[in-house]
């Protein structure tokens, strides 16, 4: 769990890096150039320990005991361990290193495979997944969709390569698609929902690059049908989160949250071992 966070981390924190180094690319050449070399220092910092990290948990993984092995703990959310290497690579790529960024490439492809292969097989040692939670199966979308992108960043341009990673994504998202009654059927909205957001919109940048590239009109519109099928769910999650936590039907068996959520004074000085759970209400 902790090495999943570390790299949750680190995506959010190559993500933003990245965002700033794009911004500014179109602006004052000088600043660009010196908010590149910041970015450089900034993202090898941050990379050094968490592949340190990665390489302990990969080696529990691979000779750990049989609760620390990748066959027993696998499951969908594990992919987030791994789509951070490709977003530190693409971070990496648009900093001008791009030995490193081939290199962190290599490693979260090695590791793609393995996780996807050991998931896929459902192996009898893997805990069945709730239904509760079947919204983060879409995960498996998200790593070969970044990776496109990451390739490009890598490679400059479009290439077969990179349209390899963008099919196999969209293979993925077929195969969920077809099973979407298995998907939402029986399952409550839960924050597991927003497991369908970044797969699809990885999938969608991936598809728009591989239509800048071919400028094909096929492409063109399974582009723009997969921004806006990505745009709707990003809309629709949010506005239901935001509903479903006003209710307090997104927390059930929160405490805090029921606490907060409760017009009740009295009720909210029952729960007496928080302090300050809530800002006071008028």
């Amino acid at each position: 769990m902790e090495s999943s966070r570390n790299r949750e981390v680190d995506a959010v924190l190559t993500c933003a890096l990245y965002s700033g180094h794009h911004f500014l690319g179109h602006g004052n050449r000088g600043a660009h150039r010196r908010f590149r070399d910041l970015c450089s220092e900034i993202i090898f910092l941050a990379k050094v320990p968490i592949l340190l990290i990665e390489v302990h948990f990969y080696g529990h993984w691979l000779m750990g005991g049989h609760n620390r092995r990748l066959s027993v703990i696998a499951n969908p959310t594990t992919e987030i361990a791994v789509i951070g290497n490709f977003v530190g690579a693409t971070a990496f790529a648009k900093a001008g290193w791009h030995e490193l960024g081939l290199f962190f490439f290599s490693f979260g492809l090695l590791h793609q495979i393995v996780v996807f292969l050991t998931i896929y097989m459902r192996l009898p040692s893997n805990t069945p997944l709730g239904s509760q939670l079947h919204p983060v199966l879409f995960l498996f979308v998200a790593p070969p969709s970044t990776a496109a992108t990451t390739w490009i960043a890598i490679n400059g341009s479009e290439d077969s390569f990179s349209k390899i990673l963008t099919f196999i994504g969209l293979f993925l998202y077929l195969l969920l698609v077809s099973r979407a009654n298995h998907l939402v059927r029986g399952v409550r909205f839960s924050l597991a929902w927003w497991a369908y957001t970044f797969p699809m919109a990885a999938a969608a940048l991936a598809v728009m690059a591989y239509a800048t590239a071919t400028q094909g009109l096929f492409a063109k519109i399974l582009a723009a049908a997969l921004s806006f099928l990505s745009s709707a769910t990003v809309t629709f999650v949010f506005v239901f989160t935001i509903a479903r936590t006003w209710s307090g039907h997104l927390f059930p068996n929160d405490e805090v949250v029921g606490v907060c959520l409760t017009p009740d004074p009295t009720v909210r000085n029952e729960v007496s071992h928080f302090s300050n759970p809530c800002p006071a209400t008028n």
